[in-house]
């Protein structure tokens, strides 16, 4: 087999001795956790850890930390990725290479799996005192923000005079109490109510409040 290193034509693959380092290492995956501070590459075979990585560009962002472990190489990023945001990655020749010191070969326009979310309301209830709705959200997207003055809400049978955020609830603070005999429902338009990663809540309406005022 002709082991001239020509780029990526042998992914995966082994030399006659059964040894996958003695090709250029592959990206297997590339993507950005759901906390959108890093950005993450995970190779076929294992990666020298050199102290300063060079080559790799990111485009929307900038790297402000590299680590390398086993297969995988972590960026921590200059400043927090969005939902939604498109993130590419190239890599012009470094001191890249795996522990068999073959170097990793250039390339550009690696599409990266942003895998961010944006919080999903999961419930509104009203516990028996009737003077709050306390909303819960995804835990991923935690802690929720603002952690005070949400804006966007409407509540059906109150107005809100308040909120207040905690890790990934939001407590409304309503003007009227509400009745046991009441049906109420939430609605939210795009107001300043993100996660922690800071990904915009979704408009929604309508959403069923679970009563469980006793007034």
């Amino acid at each position: 087999m002709d082991k001239t290193n020509t780029g990526q034509d042998y992914c995966g693959g082994k030399t006659e001795d059964g040894n996958i380092d003695d090709f250029s290492p592959t990206i297997q995956n590339a993507y950005i956790p759901l906390a959108g501070t890093t950005l993450v590459l995970e190779f076929d075979q294992p990666m020298t850890n050199v102290a300063s990585p060079t080559g790799f560009t990111i485009t929307t962002n900038t790297i402000s930390s590299t680590a390398i472990s086993g297969n995988t190489i972590t960026f921590t990023l200059g400043t927090l990725s969005t939902f939604g945001q498109v993130v590419t990655l190239a890599y012009v020749t470094g001191n890249i290479s795996n522990t068999n010191n073959i170097q990793l070969l250039a390339f550009s326009g690696l599409a990266v799996f942003n895998k961010m979310t944006r919080p999903t309301l999961v419930s509104a209830i009203v516990p028996a005192a009737g003077t709050t709705c306390t909303l819960t959200f995804s835990t991923t997207t935690s802690p929720m923000k603002p952690a005070t003055g949400a804006t966007g809400f409407t509540f059906s049978t109150s107005a809100i005079t308040s909120t207040a955020a905690s890790g990934f609830t939001h407590v409304l603070t309503l003007t009227t109490t509400v009745l046991s005999s009441d049906s109420p429902t939430l609605n939210y338009t795009p107001g300043n109510v993100t996660g922690g990663n800071i990904a915009a809540l979704a408009a929604f309406s309508g959403f069923v409040v679970t009563n469980n005022s006793i007034q």
